[in-house]
């Protein structure tokens, strides 16, 4: 009796050890918060030039892609006016 008393008082002393655990921190402080702000900022700019450079790139050829599907399609509309 008295090794399941000391064997219960253990398991209960282990459980609160473990529900007691430290709750994790959400809030910033200020100077986290500046810290984050100036760290997003330059993974932004860094992101954005790469999508820009990407952009310029492909822009002429899309330009140039869309253009000639324009066209085709009118030059299509046309020939169908002539065709009636």
């Amino acid at each position: 009796m008295n090794k399941s008393i000391k064997y219960g008082v253990f398991v209960v002393l282990l459980f609160s050890f473990f529900a007691c655990e430290k709750k994790e921190r959400t809030d910033l402080s200020y100077e986290e918060k500046v810290q984050y702000d100036s760290l997003k900022t330059v993974a932004f700019q860094d992101i954005r030039a790469k999508t820009d450079a990407i952009c310029t790139s492909i822009q002429d050829s899309l330009f140039t892609v869309y253009t000639d599907s324009i066209l085709e399609v009118r030059m299509a509309e046309v020939n169908q006016l002539f065709e009636e």
